[in-house]
């Protein structure tokens, strides 16, 4: 109990980031699976049922975000920033009782300039996924992090763009922000494939691609493209002459 009461997932995964900060290797996979470690912990924290181990749990988030500086996902400190924001944004999600324990919350909610979780996570970090520089440039680690918050934007039954009656005709659909379509997108893809919904006429996802709208999002950006096929909503990948002109372009 001892052992579990330190939350050494936690401690873990940032040591991890630290070592990766300071020049160390860095695998996606391995990353992936010190991430999804804290995530099953925090469900084990939840099932213990007893305060002083969610309190443990938020003195050990703090500490372990107030280390290093992380004002923005700009720089070397790209993946410190999702990691803390998602973390402090799900612990009292998967926890209810959490909402008692909230100093790493607050310190994750002084750097946001969208107060409320879902326009900070569907206005202000989803988007930061789309730029090519950061997250080591990893089309795995992108997609990781924008299933991540679709999960989290799940438990925690937010809103969901595509399921707003105003936004069933096709111009509505077309002017959703590409980052809020995808987490969209992604959210709904969790629960249900893309064949099968592609094959309901009244979805949007059908409306979508009977327009072609997903195959010109994927021509006009790499990234685009690598989310797209990732969801199921492409078929084939783009040769490699093609990507290489995207990027130029």
């Amino acid at each position: 109990m001892a052992e579990f009461e330190q939350h050494k997932a936690i401690k873990i995964l940032f040591d991890y980031i630290t070592d990766y900060e300071a020049g160390g290797k860095f695998e996606a996979s391995e990353f992936i699976n010190y991430f999804e470690n804290v995530m099953a912990h925090l469900k084990l924290v939840r099932d213990q049922n007893k305060l002083d181990i969610v309190k443990g749990v938020d003195d050990t988030l703090l500490g372990e975000f107030d280390k290093v500086p992380f004002t923005t996902p700009r720089g070397n400190t790209d993946i410190r920033y999702f990691v803390a924001h998602l973390l402090a944004t799900a612990f009292p999600i998967i926890i209810p009782m959490a909402a008692q324990f909230q100093q790493a919350y607050r310190f994750c909610s002084k750097l946001r300039q969208h107060k409320a979780d879902i326009d900070f996570l569907e206005l202000e970090l989803s988007p930061y996924l789309l730029d090519r520089n950061m997250l080591r440039r990893s089309p795995e680690l992108r997609y990781f992090f924008l299933t991540k918050i679709s999960e989290i934007q799940n438990l925690n039954h937010d809103p969901n763009i595509l399921e707003e009656a105003s936004y069933q005709n096709l111009d509505k659909l077309e002017a959703i922000p590409p980052s809020r379509l995808f987490l969209a997108l992604r959210r709904r893809n969790l629960g249900t494939s893309s064949n099968e919904v592609l094959q309901d006429r009244q979805s949007p996802e059908y409306k979508l691609s009977e327009y072609k709208f997903f195959s010109k999002m994927s021509s006009s950006n790499p990234i685009y493209h690598e989310i797209l096929l990732e969801m199921g909503y492409l078929k084939t990948k783009i040769p490699f002459l093609g990507q290489v002109r995207q990027f130029f372009a």
